[in-house]
């Protein structure tokens, strides 16, 4: 193994080609604040597709990516890199696992979402692919108690601690965009990747009983879910009330999070939920399910859903809108504050340094 004057630490972002997803933001805020920390005794590298080098910041090199190097059998892809410290697998849905041989291996587990998303034969296929980056990990991290406790009630973690690392938020960094498509009135909103595990589809009968509003869904329709929630718009007529942006920038959604009445997060499966998070820095508020996560991220700061009935929903909607003049939002933001990618990454930098 390298001594301590050519350690080698490699941090796989192959999740910023997903870059406005969790994952990818994960990845993107790692990189970028780890870059900002001193770190004489070792070298950074980011294992990343060509394509996407322009979003590795400066002081972190470049590993590249190459379809060898990812599609390689794993017995060949240990020896297409040279010799490393610590092996950092950035989400448990890697496909990398031909890490060197010597090299410790950090594995961060942001959610088993296949068990709620596939039937129980690819659900079980999937755990044993988990399984087997468990097995080869030194420290296994989550980024919620929530994740970590189905980690180990799913996954066989033997006596290796899991350590528990929350996400950071994105502060707002220049002028919020106020994007062409934007409502001349009132609106609500919802963000993130459209798969079904994030159950946008219950918000579209629930905006039958709020016609005072539009409602946002903001993020990347090209999928099957994304079709079947614009059918879905169609079908019961609310292609006036709702608006599909599409994947929107920081600076839209900075917007959205300024100007936004309140964010809904119905997701049924969630590791964290970063946008409960953000729209508290705001001081807005948030209505979600007590799924996943989301009891645990939301805390005393989210109103939630105890059902998905749209008129349940829409009056438990309209309820708390009207006391929200008398909410005293700085306790949202005074927690908020306690998430920073900054943080993120020192704890991160910590695991790195100890296993050197």
């Amino acid at each position: 193994m390298p001594n301590a004057e050519t350690a080698r630490i490699i941090i796989d972002g192959s999740p910023l080609r997903y870059l406005y997803t969790g994952l990818g933001q994960f990845s993107y805020h790692l990189l970028r604040e780890l870059s900002l920390l001193p770190y004489p005794e070792a070298r950074l590298f980011a294992l990343v597709h060509p394509d996407y080098a322009h979003l590795v910041p400066t002081g972190i090199f470049l590993e590249p990516a190459s379809w060898l190097r990812r599609h390689a059998p794993p017995q060949i892809q240990r020896h297409l890199f040279a010799p490393c410290n610590v092996w950092h697998m950035t989400t448990e849905n890697t496909k990398l696992v031909g890490t060197p041989t010597g090299a410790h291996i950090v594995l961060t587990i942001h959610g088993l979402h296949f068990l709620d998303e596939k039937n129980k034969a690819d659900a079980d296929r999937e755990l044993k692919k988990v399984q087997c980056l468990v097995d080869r990990a030194t420290v296994i991290v989550t980024v919620s108690k929530f994740t970590a406790d189905l980690v180990r009630e799913k996954l066989n973690t033997g006596d290796k601690e899991i350590r528990i690392i929350p996400n950071g938020i994105s502060r707002a960094i220049g002028t919020p965009a106020v994007p062409s498509w934007a409502p001349t009135g009132r609106f609500l909103f919802s963000i993130g990747t459209f798969f079904e595990r994030k159950n946008f589809h219950v918000l579209i009968p629930m905006m039958k009983f709020l016609p005072e509003f539009t409602l946002v869904l903001a993020g990347d329709t090209r999928g099957g879910y994304g079709k079947q929630i614009k059918d879905q718009i169609r079908a019961e007529g609310m292609e006036d009330h709702i608006l599909l942006p599409g994947e929107v920038t920081e600076s839209v959604k900075q917007w959205l999070y300024q100007q936004g009445e309140a964010l809904f997060f119905p997701s049924m499966s969630e590791g964290f939920g970063i946008p409960l998070i953000e729209a508290f820095q705001q001081g807005k508020p948030v209505f979600c399910g007590r799924f996943g996560s989301l009891p645990e991220i939301g805390a005393d700061h989210a109103y939630f859903w105890n059902d998905f009935e749209p008129e349940h929903m829409a009056a438990k909607v309209r309820e708390k809108l009207l006391l929200e003049p008398k909410v005293d939002k700085s306790q949202r933001v005074t927690y908020a504050d306690q998430f920073s990618w900054s943080s993120t990454a020192r704890a991160y930098q910590k695991i790195y340094r100890s296993l050197m």
